[in-house]
C-alpha cells in the first residue's frame, strides 16, 4: 500500500502537466460539442 501511495504522489508531481492537458481536451471536446448541438 506504501508503494502505492508513493507512485501516487511521483505520478502526482509528473503526472499535473499531462492531466491538465488531460483536462483542457475534455473541455475543448464538450465545448465543440455544445457548438455542434447549437448550430444544428
Amino acid at each position: 500500500m506504501k508503494d502505492y501511495q508513493n507512485n501516487r504522489a511521483m505520478t502526482g508531481i509528473i503526472g499535473i502537466p499531462e492531466a491538465v492537458h488531460q483536462i483542457n481536451k475534455l473541455q475543448i471536446a464538450k465545448v465543440s460539442c455544445l457548438r455542434n448541438r447549437q448550430v444544428s
